[in-house]
């Protein structure tokens, strides 16, 4: 059936909850199409709204976290000039499914189990704090990964700051910056949200994301836009006037909304955003270098180990600082330098557990220590960040030589020279790597 809103005759068809368990007439909930004419659902008691869908993204609504594997019914969203609806179909008629709003305004999806001839639940809308509608009030986002769950939205500020550091967040956020109008006002991209409410917007459904950005900087009542049809890539436009509500923050998928702001709120933002990206890529930096420092330290323990234990085997005494070019090697190097010289040298593969003869790994072995001195160069912009050395040590890519490390002990150390012996030239650091994000999808919500 059609679960919505004949324009033309004003029908209406929603679902209802009983008055209790054991008594079918008419209860306190509603779940319904957006009577106020969006494409959302909203669970209501009486003429309140307690939770909303957020807007149909062509897929499923933007609110609701994706299912696993649904294998019982497909789903879409119809919208013309005379009719809005919402449908499922079922993708096996012999599996039979509903959806019902229970007693106490909790919405869930049934279906025939034959084995108990018995309705069991499939799944059930699990509303968090965040659901609330509008919790943060105007302006305000919600994130259940917060201590506090409210926050203001990039460039705003609390309207009455005592009563939200009390945690009473209706009053909501104001701006921080008027906005300049036409005078160089710019964008904010949000990302991962429900969408906010859609009460003082405006929709149209054949312009492009640009045209869309246009039309809300040529607004100076837009404060911000959005394409919410993920299907239809960059074809509809949203805009919003005057305040943003019920906005929420998705731990998984969610939707882009650009916020307007003032070009000097933009400009501070920015400048705060670099400021925060070099510092992690310190830390990083940092972290990556002990790890390599601890992988080959413990690569050439077990080489020591090994040359000694073999040693002592077949009874002939070795002593590893009896020459004295390993003895001058050890006080002129630290482990890293070790590495370092190694490496110019072309053995570099002396870092390895002599007992490794599989030949095949030689070529993996060498580009894990290649990644390793990349990692730890004197100059922070050469070494590579987490997601690279991540593209770096799973694929095939030409990796740059690397340069004098940093932490190194010995003095005016000669850069490296072409080798024959050494690993292949590979070409200048100017490659582009993409990282692909692994997704985790939830149980369809409705």
């Amino acid at each position: 059936m059609k679960w919505g809103k004949n324009l033309v005759t004003g029908l209406d068809r929603y679902i209802s909850s009983w008055k209790s368990s054991d008594d079918p007439a008419p209860g306190d909930f509603a779940f319904r199409l957006d009577p106020r004419g969006y494409n959302q659902m909203l669970l209501m008691r009486g003429l309140t709204i307690l939770f909303r869908t957020g807007i149909w993204n062509g897929f499923r609504w933007g609110g609701v976290p994706e299912t696993i594997s649904n294998t019982v019914y497909s789903e879409q969203f119809v919208s013309t000039a005379s009719e809005s609806y919402y449908r499922f179909d079922l993708l096996n008629s012999s599996v039979p499914s509903r959806l019902v709003i229970s007693p106490s305004g909790i919405p869930q999806r049934l279906t025939w189990i034959t084995q108990t001839n018995l309705w069991g639940s499939y799944s059930v809308v699990q509303i968090d704090q965040c659901d609330t509608y509008t919790l943060c009030g105007a302006n305000g986002i919600c994130s259940n990964s917060n201590e506090a769950v409210c926050s203001c939205l990039q460039s705003f500020v609390p309207r009455t700051p005592d009563s939200w550091n009390k945690k009473d967040w209706i009053g909501g956020c104001v701006r921080r910056t008027q906005l300049g109008c036409k005078n160089g006002d710019g964008f904010l991209q949000l990302t991962g949200v429900k969408l906010p409410d859609m009460s003082d917007s405006w929709v149209n459904t054949s312009m492009s994301l640009v045209e869309c950005r246009n039309m809300c900087l040529s607004n100076c009542s837009c404060v911000a836009y959005a394409n919410p049809d993920i299907r239809r890539g960059e074809s509809d436009c949203y805009l919003w006037f005057d305040e943003l509500k019920d906005t929420k923050k998705l731990p998984l998928g969610g939707q882009d909304l650009y916020i307007r702001m003032a070009a000097s709120e933009l400009a501070t933002y920015e400048k705060q955003s670099s400021s925060k990206s070099k510092r992690r890529g310190i830390i990083i930096g940092t972290l990556i270098s002990a790890v390599v420092l601890l992988v080959l330290g413990l690569i050439l323990y077990m080489r020591r180990r090994k040359t000694r234990r073999q040693a002592r085997s077949s009874s002939i005494r070795v002593d590893y600082f009896k020459d004295e070019s390993n003895r001058k090697d050890d006080m002129d190097h630290n482990l890293l330098g070790h590495a370092w010289k190694l490496w110019n040298e072309g053995k570099a593969l002396e870092l390895m557990n002599i007992t490794i003869d599989d030949s095949s790994s030689f070529s993996e072995i060498l580009r894990y220590i290649q990644v390793g001195l990349l990692c730890v160069q004197q100059r922070p912009d050469d070494r590579p960040n987490m997601s690279t050395v991540v593209v770096m040590l799973s694929s095939e890519i030409s990796l740059p030589q690397p340069k004098q490390p940093g932490f190194y002990t010995e003095r005016n150390f000669p850069e490296p020279e072409t080798s024959s012996s050494s690993i292949r030239s590979a070409s200048k650091n100017d490659i582009s790597f993409t990282t692909f994000e692994p997704r985790i999808f939830l149980l369809q919500l409705m």
